[in-house]
């Protein structure tokens, strides 16, 4: 390496280059495990949300039972014909106003238990909520560090190359076997 010393390629660049190319393969690494780890919050978000939404929906069906021919008015606490979900924070809304009015309101089948258990339901999904955000926020932070390491690396390799390429040239055929070594052409400039 040292007829590229006066190109600029020094032994330090060469050695810097290789730990940014290992540290690539580690960060390959972890963008994958980033991105499966936001994809299974995503999927534990989404059954969370399902199973909030069944217990949400009993609860509008216990109030149907219990008001809808005796006092429709009070069906409207209840949110009945209403969009439960809609969005992220429509959920927020509407679930805890429905634990609100559940833990003030006796309705048929609902036991301590059951109205401790749609509460926690919630706190479950708003849990599961966060949970996503912070994978996807992690993942996206692991991809775009990956992609400015790769960057580098390709800029570095390409300063390599066209180092290379200038000290043995294509003209000459007796360097095709270095420039082999270099990933260049044999019989043609590297490209920019």
């Amino acid at each position: 390496m040292e007829l590229l010393d006066s190109r600029e390629i020094s032994q330090a660049f060469i050695t810097s280059y290789l730990d940014k190319v290992e540290a690539a393969r580690s960060k390959a690494s972890e963008v994958l495990q980033k991105r499966t780890a936001s994809k299974e919050a995503t999927q534990a978000g989404t059954n969370a949300e399902k199973a909030l939404i069944a217990s949400l929906r009993e609860v509008q069906k216990a109030a149907k039972q219990k008001y809808g021919r005796a006092n429709r008015i009070a069906l409207a606490d209840y949110l009945v014909g209403k969009n439960l979900n809609g969005n992220k924070p429509n959920l927020a809304q509407t679930s805890q106003t429905l634990v609100d009015k559940l833990a003030e309101d006796k309705l048929p089948g609902f036991t301590t238990a059951k109205v401790k258990a749609v509460g926690t339901g919630r706190t479950t999904w708003m849990s599961a909520q966060a949970t996503q955000v912070s994978a996807q926020s992690a993942a996206e932070d692991s991809g775009t560090e990956f992609k400015a390491l790769l960057k580098t690396i390709t800029d570095e390799k390409l300063a390599i190359q066209l180092a290379a390429d200038a000290e043995w040239p294509h003209e000459n055929r007796d360097h095709s076997g270095v420039r082999k070594e270099f990933a260049l052409p044999a019989n043609r400039p590297a490209k920019v």
